[in-house]
């Protein structure tokens, strides 16, 4: 690869890391003077990226049509206008909220701030006397990492000086965590990505 791509390649992956930073946050960029970051600056960040990777990948035009057509869109339309939990989400979430921040599996507080204390399939105490679960606990335990991530960024724009909710339903917890399952995210775009450059890397940057 020479010199130019390396720099276009370090500018994309600069781009990407922004990008997550932006849709873990809601509205933070690593860039200093650039936040909060709006639906038309997080759109003009992923035209930038798709434009970068045009110029790495432009002897592959179906994939980069592909990317820019159908990813790109999906990306921009996950930060502006998509759910971070909804339906079954929110019910893996509460394992994730309550073991790290709680380390219990009482899932009472978590219940009420997403007013589901009063729904009747959840009203029925285990043997434990706790609020149950219908919903296994898995998908929760591999949502963890992703938390963890959500509460370090937290962490370091507090250590910057920014008002930030560390209690586990800021947006910094609930987007990283939903990295994980939105097929429209940022994690799920980039392993795409990822994935695609494997099975044909002679089809990559070249």
């Amino acid at each position: 690869m020479s010199r130019g791509r390396l720099v276009l390649a370090a500018l994309l992956a600069f781009l990407v890391l922004d990008l997550l930073v932006v849709v873990v946050t809601g509205s933070t960029s690593l860039v200093p003077g650039l936040s909060p970051v709006g639906p038309a600056a997080f759109a003009v960040r992923t035209a930038a990226a798709g434009a970068l990777l045009a110029v790495l990948w432009r002897r592959d035009r179906a994939r980069v049509a592909l990317v820019l057509l159908l990813f790109l869109p999906l990306l921009v339309q996950f930060q502006v206008a998509g759910r971070r939990l909804s339906g079954d989400g929110v019910m893996y979430y509460v394992y994730v909220r309550s073991l790290v921040k709680d380390a219990d599996i009482d899932f009472t507080n978590e219940y009420t701030h997403y007013e589901l204390i009063g729904r009747g399939d959840l009203s029925v105490p285990t043997k434990t006397g706790l609020r149950r679960s219908i919903f296994a606990v898995g998908p929760g335990l591999v949502s963890i990492p992703f938390f963890l991530f959500g509460e370090a960024v937290g962490r370091v724009e507090g250590w910057m000086g920014r008002a930030v909710d560390l209690s586990g339903y800021g947006p910094e917890h609930v987007n990283a965590s939903a990295q994980r399952r939105d097929p429209d995210s940022l994690l799920a775009f980039v392993t795409k990505l990822v994935g695609r450059y494997r099975e044909a890397p002679e089809l990559g940057w070249e």
